[in-house]
C-alpha cells in the first residue's frame, strides 16, 4: 500500500515521464511492432517507479488498410488496477482512444500519468478510510452504542438504515485524517478527542442525528449539515415508492417521511416474515432473474422508520398503517 509520504514522490517521478516523452513522436514508425515496443517502455518507466500501484494496460492498435498503404490510424486502451489494488471506493477502470498524429505519444502519456495519479491518490485515501472505520467500530463497541457508524468517499449521507448510517468524507478530510486528535500518539490529546466524540454519539437518538450536532468533531470531519434530514435522504433515495416495483423508495406526507424497501423472495422466504412488521405481496411482474429463482413473492419493509420532519422524532407506526393501500 502507499503511504502518504510516497504520494509527493510518485507524482515527482510520473511527471519526470511527462517530460521525457514530451517531444517524442511516431514520425517515420510504421510497422506494428515497433510501435508497440514504444508503448511498452513508457508502461514499463511508470511501472518501475518505486512504490506504484500494480495497474494492467491493454492495448489494441488499428490500422487503415483499404486506404493508405496500411497506415496506424489510431490505438485503443483500457488502464485499470491489478486484481491486488482494487479499490472499493472507486472504479477507476477507464477506456480511451488516440487518434496517430504528432501528439500521440503526448497524448497517451499524459492519459496514463493522470489515470495513475489519481488510482495512487484514492489507494491513500481507501486505507485511511479503513484505518478511520476500524478506530470508530472498535469504540462503538466499547461503549456498546445501539448503531453502525462508517465512512466512505463522498458527501453528505451516503447510505441508512434504522440501525447504521454511512457518512460521505470530502477527498481533503480523508487524506489528512491522521491529523485528527483520534489518530494522536499523545495519549492526552487522543483521550480528549475521544470525549468529544462520545459526547456527539449521545445526542443521537437515532443513527442521522449524528449530523445535525453541531461540535467541534462533526465541524473537522465536515459532516455536518444545514439542511433538513428528509432533504438530505432525498438526495440518496430519489424515487417514490409508489413507482419501484423492486427496490427502494420514500413516502412522504405533510408532516412525515420514511425510507421503504421492496425486496423479491420465495414463498419459502417469507415464512421468516411472519409475525414481523412488514407486507407480503405477489410478485405480478417478476423479471427473468426472478423466476429463475423462483421469487413469486415481494417484501416491503422499513429500511428507515417514519419520523416527524420538522423534529426528526421516530414515528413507531406499524407498515401496514403507513401504507394503508397495502392492507
Amino acid at each position: 500500500m502507499i503511504e502518504y509520504n510516497n504520494f509527493n514522490s510518485i507524482n515527482m517521478e510520473i511527471d519526470k515521464i511527462i517530460n521525457k516523452y514530451e517531444n517524442i513522436s511516431l514520425d517515420n514508425v510504421k510497422e506494428e511492432n515497433e510501435i508497440k515496443d514504444i508503448l511498452r517502455h513508457i508502461q514499463l518507466d511508470f511501472e518501475v517507479i518505486p512504490y506504484i500501484p500494480e495497474f494492467i494496460l491493454t492495448t489494441t492498435l488499428l490500422y487503415n488498410s483499404e486506404k493508405n498503404n496500411n497506415m496506424f490510424a489510431r490505438g485503443e486502451f483500457i488502464i485499470r488496477p491489478s486484481v491486488n489494488y482494487t479499490l472499493s471506493i472507486k472504479k477507476l477502470n477507464k477506456s480511451f482512444t488516440i487518434i496517430n498524429d504528432e501528439d500521440f505519444i503526448k497524448v497517451f502519456v499524459n492519459e496514463v500519468a493522470d489515470w495513475l495519479k489519481s488510482y495512487s491518490c484514492y489507494i491513500i485515501l481507501e486505507k485511511n478510510i479503513i484505518e478511520l472505520n476500524s478506530e470508530i467500530n472498535k469504540l462503538l463497541k466499547e461503549i456498546e452504542y445501539p448503531y453502525d457508524i462508517s465512512f466512505t468517499l463522498g458527501e453528505g449521507i451516503m447510505d441508512i438504515d434504522d440501525n447504521s448510517i454511512v457518512l460521505g468524507l470530502n477527498l481533503e478530510t480523508i487524506l489528512n485524517i491522521h491529523k485528527l486528535g483520534l489518530f494522536s500518539e499523545d495519549d492526552y490529546w487522543r483521550e480528549k478527542y475521544i470525549e468529544k466524540l462520545l459526547l456527539v454519539l449521545k445526542e443521537c437518538n437515532r443513527p442521522y442525528d449524528i449530523v445535525k450536532v453541531k461540535s467541534d468533531i462533526t465541524n473537522e470531519l465536515c459532516i455536518y449539515q444545514r439542511k433538513s434530514i428528509h432533504k438530505l435522504l432525498r438526495k440518496i433515495v430519489k424515487r417514490n415508492i409508489d413507482f419501484v416495483r423492486v427496490g427502494i423508495g420514500y413516502v412522504e406526507t405533510d408532516d412525515l417521511f420514511a425510507i421503504i424497501e421492496k425486496i423479491p423472495i420465495t414463498k419459502e422466504e417469507s415464512k421468516k416474515y411472519r409475525g414481523k412488521d412488514c407486507i407480503i405481496i405477489d410478485n405480478d411482474e417478476p423479471i427473468k432473474i426472478e423466476v429463475k429463482k423462483n421469487q413469486t413473492k415481494i417484501v416491503i419493509k422499513y429500511k428507515l422508520m417514519p419520523f416527524e420532519k420538522k423534529t426528526n422524532v421516530l414515528i413507531d407506526v406499524p407498515i401496514k398503517e403507513f401504507l394503508v393501500k397495502w392492507e
